[in-house]
């Protein structure tokens, strides 16, 4: 490509072109029955184009020729986003791992349909009245990158993912419970780990419990911790936030922002590089609570006069995140509230304030917990606190037991026992 079209190219023109290969597969199941079986094969390009210090994103299908997206960025520049940095031209990712296996490259459908199967006869074996729905996905997908000096990289990416929704409704008992697995499985016992988990959290809804508003000690589930806690982390590193001075974490490189039970990586050996071309490098993020690195994009790396470091892994900040464990038990933790809340499920805690940590939303699914016990679910209730907080002298404790989420991208964290939330 790069030989065939560097005569169009001016000496201040460049370009990254990323090819994207997928090919994957889903079932799922409907109140109860199997709904719909889906096989898709899909390619696509984007070009990213520079000239004279402007930018423009050319987005293509696998018929796309090259030089038609040339000739379309060429049209587009003068209008394109003014930059004042350079596309990355020298590509050098770290060695990586990737997160396929023999089991995922044997699944077919219609063994996944045997496994949403099991779940639902699972479900509705105890709780008759209630409609299950399941969706199992796997896809797989080759990512190429191209960049007009003629660099060239090629990297696999794998996944796998089951998620259940469960409904029922009796008088004014309304039932509402999500639950899911999104992790490179290598066995069919972790799927039934999964459908174990789901029942048991399906008991405990069976009752109901009133509580009185105020202040109570709440334990995150760590898939709640990773889609609420963590998007404040990736706010507070957003480009636009860290260029124009208001995000709290400028200038706190050193500093001590949260407990020092926090422990916060990244491997970076899963994704080898982002989509700019910048490898993803092993990154202690905050070590004891204390902030010691920052992801610079290279729209802002001159404004902050910081080197650029991979920040632009699928619009996140990070190729992976990792909370390190605690030291007890998820049951030790729970022993540890006289009265308190275990949340599971909160579609909307991403609410309110999120730069500076005021997080807000409701409860979809929560637990009263009395003497160190779990009683039965709450509802109609909210929730609101501050993360700086939460996650600084008022976090209690962080569980042996770790969760992890996605695949080549993924987040990892424990659960997490927060004191003195709001609750009304």
């Amino acid at each position: 490509i790069t030989k065939s079209y560097c005569w169009r190219f001016s000496l201040n023109s460049s370009y990254q072109l990323l090819e994207i290969e997928s090919h994957s597969q889903s079932i799922s199941f409907e109140k109860n029955q199997l709904k719909n079986c889906d096989y898709q094969n899909r390619f696509s390009k984007v070009l990213r184009y520079a000239e004279n210090n402007r930018s423009v994103n050319i987005n293509g299908e696998q018929e796309t020729k090259f030089d038609t997206m040339i000739d379309q960025a060429s049209v587009l520049i003068p209008y394109g986003q003014s930059i004042d940095y350079d596309l990355k031209q020298d590509l050098e990712p770290r060695a990586y791992s990737t997160a396929t296996n023999s089991y995922l490259d044997n699944l077919d459908l219609n063994s996944m349909i045997r496994m949403g199967q099991t779940c639902v006869e699972k479900v509705i074996e105890k709780h008759s009245d209630l409609a299950c729905d399941v969706k199992i996905s796997k896809s797989s997908q080759n990512l190429g990158l191209k960049t007009s000096s003629g660099s060239e990289f090629e990297f696999p990416l794998h996944s796998f993912s089951i998620s259940s929704l469960i409904t029922g409704c009796d008088e004014d008992n309304i039932l509402f419970f999500s639950s899911s697995l999104n992790e490179p499985i290598n066995s069919l016992a972790q799927v039934d780990q999964f459908s174990d988990e789901l029942l048991w959290h399906l008991e405990l809804t069976q009752n109901l419990i009133e509580i009185e508003s105020g202040n109570y000690p709440v334990m995150f589930h760590p898939q709640l911790v990773q889609q609420s806690l963590f998007e404040v982390i990736h706010t507070g590193f957003s480009s636009v936030y860290l260029e124009n001075g208001s995000s709290p974490l400028l200038n706190k490189i050193g500093h001590k922002v949260l407990n020092e039970a926090i422990q916060l990586s990244q491997s970076g050996q899963h994704f080898p590089m982002d989509f700019n071309g910048y490898s993803s490098e092993t990154r202690s993020i905050f070590k004891d609570g204390i902030l010691n690195f920052m992801p610079v994009a290279p729209q802002i790396s001159k404004t902050l006069n910081k080197k650029t470091t991979s920040s632009n892994f699928d619009g996140k900040w990070f190729a992976d995140l990792t909370l390190k464990s605690g030291s007890k038990t998820f049951k030790e933790l729970l022993k540890e509230m006289d009265s308190g809340i275990y949340l599971v499920m909160s579609g909307d805690l991403v609410m309110g304030n999120i730069l500076q940590g005021d997080l807000n939303g409701t409860i979809q699914s929560g637990f009263w917990v009395e003497n160190g016990e779990i009683q039965g679910r709450i509802k109609n209730r909210s929730l609101g606190f501050n993360f700086y907080q939460g996650l600084g002298d008022k976090l209690i404790g962080l569980s042996k037991e770790s969760r992890r989420y996605g695949c080549s991208h993924y987040t990892e964290s424990p659960y997490v026992l927060i004191d003195d939330i709001r609750i009304s």
